[in-house]
């Protein structure tokens, strides 16, 4: 993912990051005012197949934390679309900033229910995992 700056003045930066929460990336924030204006953005065909592929795979497991496997499928599967949407490898920070929803705990959301789920789904070889690096790609 690469990224792109945009240059705004300090006060519209001061009025942003004291609108947006502490929890929420301003890239999310942009998209939920973009909504906002324009609508909620629909997720694509693709992407909704991919969801239900990951969904199917991940029928049965169980996370070996205190996670509801249920919860744990289903931002799996949020994030196993995004990556493979982006086609490219990322590390635990970009895939938090880019998928964490932001009204919950962003360490929990990711140890609790998300990396055992791309753990689960580098096991049925429908994401790559590099340990020595560490990141994630898509590769389903």
């Amino acid at each position: 993912m690469s990224d792109t700056s945009i240059r705004v003045s300090d006060e519209l930066a001061d009025e942003l990051y004291a609108r947006k929460g502490r929890s929420t990336s301003y890239e999310e924030f942009i998209w939920e005012l973009l909504a906002a204006v324009d609508g909620p953005i629909e997720e694509s065909v693709d992407e909704r197949d991919t969801v239900d592929r990951i969904e199917s795979a991940l029928s049965g497991w169980e996370p070996d934390t205190d996670a509801n496997a249920q919860a744990s499928i289903e931002e799996t599967a949020r994030v196993g679309a995004w990556l493979e949407t982006t086609r490219e490898r990322h590390k635990r920070s970009e895939i938090v900033e880019a998928c964490v929803p932001s009204d919950i705990n962003e360490e929990h959301w990711w140890t609790a229910k998300v990396r055992p789920g791309l753990q689960q789904l580098a096991e049925l070889g429908l994401v790559e995992y590099r340990p020595n690096y560490p990141d994630y790609q898509w590769s389903g």
